[in-house]
């Protein structure tokens, strides 16, 4: 049977791997939040640092073996954190929307290569949404239309992450049939000498 990336992590514990993940996580947000709150950038710097602390929340969860709990709760919440970003900030031509490609990446590394197309479709969501708060002005800064973001805008943005989420689904095929090999070369020595 051919082995999937999510055996290849259950193989070398993907719970360290998550724990590592929300590790970095809190420190990144909980320092690009105080920096924002510092600079006066109020409601960004306290998204972060509440994402932050949720994490450390998440984090301890994971200490205590509730791994599904733990990366539900980080994958469920951080498109959204990330919208809210976007939504605060330049929307669509925030440089915060590298975060998507981020996520699609994570998610898939954690959850295996069947969740890509989950991730994806959930970034495609937030960047419509996103496209159609700006150009409904639902946003207090798009009144100002030299910055609202036009058609070609939002399929510039699907098109790099489209591009980007297959470029990872090859990178993973690549992955996992290197793996298989290794596996399978593994067995064919253990049988030869036994």
């Amino acid at each position: 049977e051919k082995l999937d990336l999510l055996t290849y992590f259950e193989v070398i514990d993907r719970s360290k791997v998550a724990l590592a993940l929300q590790a970095l996580t809190v420190a990144a947000t909980g320092i690009l939040g105080g920096v924002l709150l510092l600079r006066d950038v109020e409601f960004p710097g306290l998204i972060l640092l509440s994402f932050s602390g949720y994490t450390v929340v998440l984090l301890l969860l994971n200490l205590r073996g509730h791994l599904a709990a733990s990366l539900a709760g980080l994958l469920g919440i951080f498109p959204i954190i990330l919208t809210l970003l976007m939504v605060e900030g330049e929307g669509l031509h925030d440089p915060g929307m590298l975060g998507f490609g981020l996520y699609i990446i994570v998610a898939t590394l954690l959850l295996g290569k069947k969740f890509l197309p989950v991730a994806w479709g959930t970034s495609i969501l937030m960047v419509l949404f996103i496209y159609f708060a700006e150009t409904l002005h639902l946003i207090a800064w798009t009144t100002d239309m030299r910055y609202t973001a036009s058609f070609i805008d939002l399929i510039t943005v699907t098109v790099i992450l489209t591009v980007s989420a297959a470029i990872f689904w090859i990178v993973i095929d690549i992955i996992e049939d290197t793996i298989y090999k290794f596996v399978t070369g593994e067995i064919q020595i253990k049988e030869a000498y036994d």
